[in-house]
């Protein structure tokens, strides 16, 4: 019965003598079906949880080309099966970040959850950290720290944590590791409005039909979400490591990008992306589609 509580993302060890099985794996989906008679079958469908030496993926960080081309992103457009959407009911999201061009007129998105109904996370042009979540059904809401709170030409980790089943509710937004003070612009209004498997993009916005124009000018790694709200000793766990380490805060982590094999990650550095070269994630292997310019780097 303990399997009845757990819900997609979550790590489990699997151990059964018989087949000889004894590891970690995460749950992806969940299908439940009532068959004849009342009865109801649950299936879960598991991926095995590998670390990077084992799996062959190391950690990639990207480069995007920022105002000089409006289309530069990735996009990881086939996700989560299932029960796992791309904007869970409980969100953390977060993300190494480097602003080379701080956006003159627009905001500068680090990463897009959803097309439809989505959250978007950005840098505007007084160095703010904003959140907007086009989530509720009857206005979106808005929410942004104090003017400053990022500069030009330094790493920062940024992690955003938000609770949407209440209009009430607002995000948490800690930069390197630290609680910073926010004001909602625009409270959202409306119920929440239910998800399906729509993508994830990094470095832009996206919308039902095109990547638009709300392109990142810099570095992005280490984009991590999770369908539980992190504790504040969790993300100074993330942030004190420095690099992206897959064995730290895995419970409830849908999503861990981008990633190459570790064979070729001297061939990705440095290296313009095309539709040949492309990016995965470490938890699905969902696989990112680069558009425009973007450039991997090293991590």
């Amino acid at each position: 019965m303990a399997f009845l509580n757990l819900d997609c993302g979550k790590l489990i060890r699997v151990k059964e003598e018989h087949a000889e099985i004894d590891g970690y794996y995460f749950i992806q989906a969940i299908k439940i079906a009532i068959l004849l008679g009342g009865l109801i079958m649950c299936t879960w469908f598991l991926k095995e949880h590998v670390v990077y030496a084992s799996s062959g993926l190391t950690p990639l960080a990207l480069e995007f080309g920022g105002g000089h081309d409006d289309t530069a992103a990735v996009c990881f457009d086939a996700l989560q099966p299932g029960e796992c959407g791309a904007v869970p009911s409980l969100i953390t999201m977060s993300a190494w970040v480097y602003v080379e061009d701080i956006p003159l007129v627009h905001t500068a998105t680090i990463m897009t959850l959803g097309e439809s109904n989505w959250l978007r996370l950005s840098v505007d042009l007084l160095g703010k950290i904003r959140l907007d979540g086009n989530i509720h059904a009857t206005s979106p809401g808005l929410w942004t720290t104090g003017a400053g709170a990022v500069a030009a030409d330094t790493w920062y980790f940024i992690t955003v944590t938000y609770d949407p089943s209440s209009v009430a509710n607002d995000p948490i937004v800690y930069i390197d590791g630290d609680v910073v003070a926010i004001s909602e612009t625009t409270a959202p209004v409306g119920t929440q409005l239910s998800r399906r498997e729509e993508p994830i993009v990094i470095g832009n916005l996206k919308d039902v039909t095109v990547v638009t124009t709300r392109p990142f000018g810099g570095k992005i790694k280490g984009v991590r979400v999770y369908h539980r709200i992190l504790s504040a000793t969790e993300i100074t766990t993330l942030y004190n490591a420095g690099v992206m380490d897959e064995s730290l805060v895995t419970d409830g982590l849908i999503f861990e990008a981008p990633m190459v094999k570790t064979s070729e990650l001297t061939a990705y550095t440095n290296l313009a992306l095309t539709a040949d070269t492309r990016v995965v994630d470490n938890i699905y292997c969902a696989i990112g589609i680069p558009r425009g310019t973007v450039t991997g780097r090293a991590p």
